[in-house]
């Protein structure tokens, strides 16, 4: 396939989860994030330790379950709709302040350095 039609299929996929997911229950950090992005519940969990260090990133915002919780019935299989746009907004403009710094624009650095630190260590509320 062709970079045209993947790209549509992912558009797709995108949208019968928008459209129809109530609960995503998964092992893929790329379904968990844009689905945790656009408000769907996930359940999210790791195969093994190489995948709990991947998922750092969204470690803060949602639990991160073993299979090790899955046989042990630790799994909240109930987890509320999270609201993220506060994060969302420290992302875009780190990138607008980071896009602008490569460019040769002069920025605000303490401004960038308080973004990224927001986005490091965010908790959702």
């Amino acid at each position: 396939m062709d970079w045209k039609n993947l790209y549509r299929k992912t558009e797709d996929l995108l949208q019968t989860y928008k459209n129809k997911a109530q609960l995503i229950v998964t092992s893929a950090l790329h379904c968990a994030t844009p689905c945790t992005a656009m408000g769907i519940p996930v359940v999210l969990i790791a195969k093994n330790q190489e995948n709990i260090n991947r998922f750092s990133a969204i470690k803060g915002i949602i639990p991160i379950y073993t299979y090790d919780d899955l046989k042990n019935n630790r799994i909240n299989f109930n987890p509320k709709s999270l609201n993220i746009e506060d994060l969302k907004q420290y992302m875009l403009q780190n990138l607008k302040l980071s896009t602008l710094k490569e460019m040769g624009e002069k920025i605000d650095e303490n401004e960038l350095m308080q973004i990224r630190h927001n986005t490091q260590y965010y908790k959702a509320h």
